[in-house]
């Protein structure tokens, strides 16, 4: 650590550097031997959004700088209006027409990344979604499998021709109930 302390600041930052082409290098090679680590459809999507995230701040911070110049040549623009300087003004305002028009270019691209991240998020849930119904039909096949149809089919054959009979015998019995309770009228 004390060598680390009295080193030049450009051999420290030469020492970093290679240190983190070594493990770089390490990386590529335990990759190459072991494979690479799978990653998961959502921790991509997350990964690109946080990029995507960070890429639309730098832009607000953009913004931020044209509008802070913006205010600076609106000033110089007053000024030189007031003392008749007609030429410098029209360069002023060109200039400030300019950098409204790259700060709505901007805007723009900041929504349009919003927008990719939205389907990109999207596209992450319909195909989380699509692996869902994938699994729940191959669950569906199985249990199809399992039972067979044709033992089920001749069973609830077999239900309905029992109900049938059971019916045939209680209708009889029903009906004379039904003249019984009616006074010995038939209800037809």
């Amino acid at each position: 650590k004390l060598y680390w302390r009295f080193m030049t600041h450009s051999r420290r930052t030469h020492l970093n550097n290679h240190l983190i082409d070594l493990k770089l290098k390490d990386r590529t090679v335990m990759d190459f031997l072991f494979g690479k680590k799978k990653v998961s459809p959502e921790e991509q999507v997350k990964g690109w959004t946080d990029k995507i995230r960070s890429e639309q701040r730098q832009l607000q911070r953009q913004i931020r700088d044209i509008e802070r110049s913006e205010r600076g040549i609106e000033a110089e623009l007053k000024k030189h209006a007031k003392n008749g300087d007609v030429g410098n003004a029209r360069i002023l305002a060109k200039s400030l027409a300019n950098s409204r028009k790259a700060k709505n270019r901007i805007r723009v691209s900041v929504a349009q990344m919003e927008s990719i991240k939205m389907e990109m998020r999207t596209q992450a849930r319909t195909a989380k979604l699509s692996n869902t119904f994938e699994v729940s039909t191959r669950v569906m096949k199985a249990m199809n499998n399992m039972v067979n149809m044709r033992t089920i089919t001749e069973t609830m054959r077999g239900l309905e021709k029992e109900m049938l009979k059971v019916l045939s015998k209680l209708f009889p019995l029903l009906c004379s109930l039904s003249t019984h309770s009616d006074g010995g009228r038939r209800v037809s």
